[in-house]
């Protein structure tokens, strides 16, 4: 098995990095830090009229570390 950094944007996957060098521990240690930018950049009204204006939104953005033999496809459930 190998292990992936996950986004799922809402419930699909947006996006994938991988198969990471590090362990599991590491990758929970660092999609807990994107998750906590994340939700930063939620509460910045600058950032987000930025978002906004450029068509795009980060409400329901969600890192998480997966293990699987292939890479999670996008678009996914």
């Amino acid at each position: 098995m190998k292990l992936w950094m996950v986004l799922y944007v809402g419930t699909h996957i947006g996006g994938t990095w991988g198969p990471l060098p590090y362990g599991l521990a590491e990758c929970q240690t660092r999609a807990k830090a994107q998750n906590v930018q994340l939700e930063q950049s939620k509460k910045d009204p600058a950032t987000i009229e930025k978002l906004k204006a450029a068509g795009r939104s980060i409400e329901n953005w969600k890192f998480a570390c997966e293990a699987s033999a292939f890479r999670p496809q996008l678009g996914a459930l």
